[in-house]
Formats: structure tokens, sequence, C-alpha cells
């Protein structure tokens, strides 16, 4: 049994990173690979919700987005005590809220590889866990004050290229289901 290409790929561009290559994607290729990454992650997580709508994965979605919020807060403190700024702070406690889709990928390839199970919905909770992150990301970034802009802020946040990316996947996966 051979190591999965996805794998395989992951390792290839973590020691290109390493050895610091000048192996780079194109702007234009790597702004449309996120965009199909993140329509993707939706679209199946929309998908998923659709199939196995119940009351114990509503619970353990609510659970999942709770850490999506809470773990960046977190986070934050803890980067702040370590005194990094406002902004880097905010940047690096977002990624701590949210799963890195590519690694994900990535562990799907590795356990369907070795005929390991897991649950189908998982990419549901990969969906849910990116939203609040940003959205926590962006208030810590900002902070928030009684001269805070609530209307321009929530557009900046709910009309951005990842949530509604990832939202537009996700009910576009539930109206369509598996079909």
């Amino acid at each position: 049994m051979g190591i999965d290409p996805v794998v395989l790929f992951f390792v290839f561009g973590l020691l290109a990173g390493l050895v610091k290559s000048e192996l780079k994607l194109p702007p234009a290729l790597y702004d449309t690979l996120s965009i199909v990454l993140l329509l993707a992650i939706g679209l199946h997580g929309g998908v998923e919700l659709a199939e196995q709508a119940s009351a114990a994965l509503l619970g353990q979605s609510l659970l999942v987005l709770l850490l999506g919020i809470v773990l960046p807060v977190i986070a934050f403190g803890l980067l702040r005590g370590l005194r990094f700024d406002r902004i880097n702070a905010a940047a690096v406690a977002a990624h701590y809220g949210s799963v890195s889709a590519g690694t994900f990928a990535v562990v799907v390839a590795y356990l369907a590889a070795r005929e390991a199970f897991f649950e189908s919905y998982m990419p549901l909770f990969v969906a849910i866990l990116e939203i609040p992150a940003i959205l926590v990301g962006i208030l810590l970034a900002k902070g928030v004050s009684k001269d805070t802009d609530w209307k321009e802020l929530g557009r900046e946040i709910f009309l951005g290229k990842s949530i509604m990316l990832l939202l537009g996947g996700l009910v576009i996966g539930v109206v369509a289901g598996k079909e």
C-alpha cells in the first residue's frame, strides 16, 4: 500500500517551504484554488447537513461553533501576553479557531487510503469552524469600542469572500442535497 498522492503533495509543499524554494503559485491560480476549495468545503458540509440533519448533529455543530469562538479568544489573550501586536495576535488566533482546508484534505485522503472510518459530516464542521474564526479574528483585530461602525463591520465580515463562499456553498449543498 503506497502513500496517497495528496499526502505526498502536502509533504512536497512543506519541504519546498522549509528549504526556501522559489516555488510559488501564481496569484491568479492561488485565488482560483482558494475559491474552489472554500466552495467545495461549504458544499460538502451542506450536503452532509441535508443528509444527516438531526438533533445530535445540531448539538455537535453548536459545540464546534462554540470552540470556533472560544479558541481564538484564548489564543489572542495568550499571544497578547507574549507581546504580539493586536493585528498579528488576532491573525494567529483566528488560525487556531479554524481548520486548514489543505490539512483537512490530507487527513481525509490519509484515512481513506487506510480504509479508516470517520463520520461523513466532518466537512460540515470544517465550514462551521471557519466562519466564527474569521469573524472573531476580524473583531479581535479591529477591536470594539463605542465608535465601532457595526453596519460596516457586519458588511466586511459577512460579505467578505471567505464567508460568502463558505455560506454560499453550505446553503447550496443543503438545498441541492446529495444529487
